[in-house]
């Protein structure tokens, strides 16, 4: 290779590589429908006898069965979005808290390495997996959010990296919106308004130029000098570098989606000009909200492809449900107590756990309704996705793992048929349900995931 110096370098391509770029880029619309997984885990589990469905497994549209009177009544708008499984368990021969057992083997399939040190886990969760699969072309691979979580042990954390150790959440929404989408969505548009593309700030525009700059320079040297395999894998790890560095600093950039001027209007009403929520304890169905409206924001603007929520976490108290009402008057347990009343000496604590359940519930089905209103060219984001409701333990009280209470919302783009009731035999492990859902976002096929024991039988079949 011939020798060339950094500012014949500059003179004969700088000028050229900011030409060769334009300044806004737009990118291909891509024709196959772009699958999201999105895990809304509550921990504590449910109450067993009031939870499942009324009558036998089968359709939704056949009759036959019902959740008329149990606390999945709150999903009832969505029954023909959801599969409601029975009979799926999670491994809880752990020893130590069962609630830290389930958290953490709830996306990783294996046990709980260590509970008083890091790294909790043994290896990678499920959600950062896929996002190293489909996630690496969006701003966000993976988009993790929580309302005021407690303290740090086991059972605060789904996600781990691939060395196991766990990777915390956002639990600033606020922060999340600056961050992510505050110059994304820069002026709406009038309400009347046609669907808008979302838009890059001024600021985004100059750094962008100076990355685009580099890259077309990194293209021209390849181009003009015929750099050998050692040079040219060089080059392109530093590629690859900045192009990370430019989805994480420009997601204005980096979007494909469009959103509609209503919803821009609305996240700017919440997020910047409205009264600020604060992160109190009453105020926290407002977060969960504002939380759970960020990740419907992602999918819509393709910021991430893969979210994982955390309503509250297992084995600690939580808020006081203020907002709800017992006898005319404010809930003033969590539902971790509540789960725990015969042993706590809370008053009524079944009748209690029955409107805590269906309040979470609702909070899944609130996040289903925000991606079903995403429209997708014939489909919408939640036909296109896999949404999942899980928890740590299947029965709060009494920290069992057999009759898990996991529901899947979505169709995964025509692969999974909605609207039924499954039961499944046997008491398969959850860790065949994960290669199911990997198959269904059409990552490389696994054929193990976590204990390789609880894999036997391979994945689900729905």
């Amino acid at each position: 290779m011939r020798d060339f110096s950094r500012r014949a370098l500059i003179k004969g391509f700088g000028a050229a590589g900011v030409l060769a770029y334009p300044l806004l880029r737009t990118r291909r619309a891509n024709a196959a429908p772009i699958k999201r997984f999105i895990t809304f885990f509550s921990s504590s589990g449910v109450r067993q006898d009031t939870y499942f469905p009324v009558g036998a497994p089968g359709t939704f549209a056949s009759g036959s069965y019902n959740v008329d009177g149990q606390t999945l009544d709150a999903l009832k708008p969505h029954l023909a979005d959801i599969i409601i499984t029975n009979g799926i368990q999670i491994y809880g021969g752990f020893g130590g808290d069962d609630h830290d057992n389930g958290a953490v083997s709830l996306l990783t399939g294996n046990k709980v390495r260590n509970y008083t040190q890091t790294p909790y886990a043994l290896g990678e969760s499920f959600d950062q997996y896929l996002a190293r699969q489909i996630g690496t072309t969006t701003p966000e691979p993976s988009l993790l959010m929580a309302s005021r979580l407690q303290r740090d042990r086991p059972s605060h954390f789904l996600a781990y990296d691939q060395t196991g150790n766990y990777k915390d959440y956002n639990t600033d929404p606020y922060s999340v919106y600056t961050r992510l989408f505050q110059g994304v969505l820069g002026n709406c548009a009038p309400a009347a308004a046609a669907p808008m593309a979302a838009t890059p700030d001024l600021l985004s525009v100059r750094r962008q130029s100076v990355l685009d700059s580099v890259l077309a320079e990194s293209g021209a040297l390849k181009r003009a000098f015929g750099l050998g395999a050692g040079e040219l894998s060089k080059l392109e790890r530093l590629e690859t570098a900045i192009q990370s560095v430019e989805r994480r600093l420009m997601p204005a950039l980096s979007t494909t989606g469009t959103v509609s001027a209503s919803s821009c209007q609305a996240a700017k009403a919440t997020f910047v000009t409205g009264t600020k929520v604060g992160d109190t304890d009453p105020n926290f169905p407002a977060l969960t909200k504002m939380n759970l409206d960020l990740i419907a924001l992602a999918v819509q603007l393709d910021v991430t492809r893969v979210a994982t929520f955390m309503l509250t976490q297992g084995g600690l108290s939580g808020p006081p449900m203020t907002w709800l009402t017992y006898n005319g008057a404010p809930l003033n347990e969590a539902h971790h107590p509540i789960s725990h009343g015969e042993q706590r000496g809370v008053a009524d604590y079944l009748t209690k756990l029955i409107s805590v359940d269906r309040w979470n519930f609702s909070q899944f089905g609130y996040l289903l309704d925000q991606l079903k209103a995403i429209n997708e060219g014939g489909a919408t984001a939640l036909d296109n996705s896999i949404a999942w409701f899980a928890s740590d333990c299947a029965d709060g009280k009494a920290h069992t793992h057999v009759n898990m209470p996991f529901i899947i919302g979505g169709g995964a783009a025509g692969g999974l048929k909605t609207g039924r009731y499954v039961q499944f035999a046997g008491s398969p492990y959850h860790n065949r349900l994960l290669l199911t859902f990997a198959n269904l976002m059409g990552v490389p096929a696994l054929t193990t995931w976590g204990l390789d024991a609880n894999c036997t039988g391979g994945p689900l079949q729905f």
